[in-house]
C-alpha cells in the first residue's frame, strides 16, 4: 500500500489514507468492502480510469460490479474507501455525520493523483463516479472554483457521472442551504446525473431545476430521470420489491433495484465517457 497526498479539506493525516499499489482483475461476484484497483484484463495501457466513490453506508457490491462494468470495456476503476479509513462503518446520520462531504471530495482528489502516478493510466483521462453521499463530493468537483482550491488535485479530470444525490435543500436555513449546495454555478466539468423519479431520500427536483438552468447557460451538465427509480436503484440488494430503510431519524426511503434503469445508465455512462474519455485501442 502507498500513501497519497492529502486534499485540502480533510481532517484525516495523510498517511491514514492509502490505495492499492497493484492492480486485480474483476471477477463476477468478486469484491469486499475495501478499497480495489482494478484494470482491464488485456491490454498494457495507457488507460483511462475512473474513481468510484460509495454511498454513505460504505462500499457495496454494486461499487465493484460497476467497476467490473468500466474495465470490461477498456477502464481502469479505483474504488476508494473513505468510511473505513475513519473507522465510520456508517456515515449515513444526516447532519450528524461523522465524515463530511468536503473530505470526501479530497479522497477522490487523492485518488485522481494515486492514478496519474501509475504509468500504465492515462493521467490526462480521468473521471470520478459517485454514488449518493459520494455522488455530492464527486459533483463538487465539478466546479472551477472548488478546483482552484484543491490546487492540482484534479487535473486530468475530463468527467463526473452522479448516482442519485443530493444537489441542494428547500431548508429556509442559510448555511444548511450553503452546506448542502454541490451543484456549483461555475461547473466546468463535464456532468452526468442519474436520477430517481420516486427518490425520497434526494428528491431530484434540486438537481433537475438547476441543471436546466446552468444548461440554459452553456454549462456542461445533463441529467436522466428514471421515473419509477427509486434511491440506490442500482443495487440488487434491494430487490425489485424493495426495502424500506431508516437512517436514524431519517427515513424510512423506499430503497428499490431497476435492473432497466440500472442498464439503461450503463448506456449512458458509455455514451458519456466516450465522448469524454474515448479509449484508445489497446497495444
Amino acid at each position: 500500500m502507498v500513501a497519497v497526498l492529502g486534499g485540502c479539506f480533510s481532517t484525516v493525516p495523510t498517511s491514514d489514507l492509502v490505495f492499492p499499489e497493484y492492480a486485480v482483475i474483476y471477477r463476477e461476484g468478486a469484491g469486499r468492502r475495501v478499497a480495489t484497483l482494478y484494470r482491464p484484463s488485456t491490454g498494457n495501457g495507457p488507460f483511462p480510469a475512473v474513481v468510484l466513490m460509495h454511498t454513505c453506508g460504505g462500499i457495496g457490491q454494486h461499487i465493484h460490479d460497476w467497476a467490473g462494468r468500466l474495465t470490461e470495456v477498456g477502464y481502469v476503476a479505483l474504488v476508494v474507501d473513505s468510511n473505513g479509513v475513519r473507522g465510520v462503518p456508517n456515515n449515513c446520520q444526516g447532519a450528524d455525520a461523522k465524515v463530511t462531504v468536503d473530505e470526501v471530495a479530497a479522497d477522490a482528489a487523492r485518488a485522481l493523483a494515486h492514478l496519474r502516478a501509475q504509468p500504465w493510466v492515462d493521467g490526462e483521462r480521468l473521471a470520478v463516479m459517485g454514488f449518493s453521499f459520494g455522488a455530492m463530493a464527486a459533483l463538487r468537483l465539478s466546479g472551477e472554483s472548488y478546483q482552484r482550491r484543491l490546487a492540482d488535485g484534479v487535473t486530468g479530470l475530463r468527467a463526473v457521472v452522479f448516482f442519485y444525490g443530493a444537489c441542494g435543500t428547500d431548508s429556509s436555513s442559510l448555511a444548511a442551504n450553503q452546506s448542502s449546495n454541490n451543484l456549483a454555478d461555475d461547473i466546468v466539468t463535464p456532468t452526468l446525473m442519474l436520477l430517481g423519479g420516486l427518490d425520497t431520500e434526494t428528491p431530484p427536483r434540486f438537481c433537475t431545476a438547476k441543471a436546466d438552468r446552468l444548461r440554459e447557460r452553456g454549462q456542461p451538465i445533463a441529467y436522466k430521470l428514471y421515473p419509477d427509480a427509486t434511491h440506490s436503484f442500482d443495487s440488487s440488494r434491494w430487490g425489485t420489491e424493495g426495502r424500506w430503510i431508516r437512517h436514524g431519524q431519517r427515513g424510512p426511503f423506499l430503497y428499490r433495484y431497476s435492473a432497466e434503469a440500472t442498464e439503461d445508465s450503463w448506456n449512458e455512462i458509455q455514451a458519456f465517457f466516450a465522448r469524454h474519455l474515448t479509449p484508445r485501442p489497446a497495444r
